[in-house]
């Protein structure tokens, strides 16, 4: 009778380790998502742009660095007319677009087909047909697209997001990362 009572305390200790140790394997493994999906937002690139007017600025998403010969974005104070000066966002002619409307920078995880791309140069641009800094005549400021951006380089074959975050006297700051 004693041996059938430590049987069964032996038995029912077995069965609480064994539940202790698939809780503690789902805890760790759903820490692990959180510390995977800490690291996919990490390799989000944040970048200040220098004033166009002093010189045209250049980006190479491919190296995450202004480069003036190799680049897939500039950034130019563009003649307006009348002696005045718009801030203008473009592309290489390399690079192919898509615009994305319906989810935000940290929803998309993967670029679109190849078919749902245009040439991007110029659509971005002032007076472009996706103008990513618009001046509003109405209240005297500049203000920034809320689309999110997905590029295509053909050289590299590789894509990126892109989110322009704000404008302030001639300083864009955006944000990026490869898909």
């Amino acid at each position: 009778r004693i041996t059938i009572i430590f049987l069964k305390e032996y038995k029912m200790k077995k069965i609480n380790i064994l539940i202790y140790s698939i809780a503690f394997g789902f805890f760790a493994q759903s820490c692990g998502d959180t510390n995977q999906e800490e690291n996919i937002n990490l390799n989000i690139i944040e970048v200040i742009t220098s004033d166009p007017n002093k010189s045209p600025f250049y980006f190479n998403f491919l190296t995450g660095e202004e480069n003036n010969n190799v680049w897939q974005l500039s950034y130019k104070a563009l003649a307006a007319g009348q002696g005045y000066f718009m801030p203008s966002i473009d592309l290489s002619d390399k690079i192919l677009l898509f615009v994305e409307n319906d989810k935000s920078f940290n929803e998309i995880d993967s670029a679109p087909t190849a078919t749902s791309f245009v040439a991007g140069n110029s659509k971005l641009s002032y007076g472009g047909e996706h103008e990513v800094l618009s001046y509003d005549m109405t209240i005297h400021k500049i203000g920034v697209s809320d689309a999110t951006f997905i590029i295509y380089d053909t050289t590299s074959e590789r894509a990126f997001k892109l989110k322009f975050v704000s404008y302030d006297s001639w300083i864009v700051t955006y944000k990026y990362s490869e898909l």
